[in-house]
């Protein structure tokens, strides 16, 4: 947090992956800004409000996703843990009950991905691999490549109609 405030050039490197992550991740992706050195932060003139809103300023992330701590002290991490579960509990899918059987899909292609490279699977050879964990019907394979998409263990971008 300190060096954010000694000058543009942290600054700059924060947004430079805010910016390179919104161009890979598609639908505006929510971001959780982690200050770190609270402690250090302290000693300087600018008090904490005017962080955060120089942090949501700056980088355009809802300043309730903001969040300055010290490992020193531990002097927030409460607040970071509340703000985990709050924003965990609003991702896509997460209250949703899924098979087992995705789950050993996933086994099945990590291990596979481990043995190919590079790592790509043309959607016919994945099907089999959905059919070994008893996912048969299209309609199904395309929930769990979905599910896995989510959670980032692979890349699936199904083809428009």
């Amino acid at each position: 947090m300190k060096k954010i405030m000694e000058g543009d050039k942290e600054m700059n490197r924060i947004l430079y992956w805010i910016n390179t992550i919104k161009a890979r991740v598609p639908n505006n992706p929510q971001f959780l800004f982690v200050g770190t050195h609270l402690d250090a932060f302290e000693d300087l003139l600018m008090d904490y409000d005017q962080f955060v809103s120089l942090i949501e300023e700056k980088t355009k992330i809802n300043r309730d996703c903001i969040v300055g701590i010290s490992s020193q002290t531990g002097k927030n991490v409460d607040r970071l843990i509340e703000i985990m579960e709050i924003q965990g509990l609003r991702m896509p899918m997460i209250k949703d009950v899924f098979p087992k059987m995705y789950l050993d899909l996933k086994v099945k292609i990590e291990k596979l991905s481990k043995e190919i490279q590079p790592p790509i699977m043309k959607w016919e050879a994945f099907r089999e691999k959905g059919k070994e964990c008893n996912i048969v019907s299209e309609r199904e394979l395309i929930r769990a490549t979905n599910f896995l998409h989510t959670l980032g263990f692979c890349l699936f971008y199904e083809k428009e109609k």
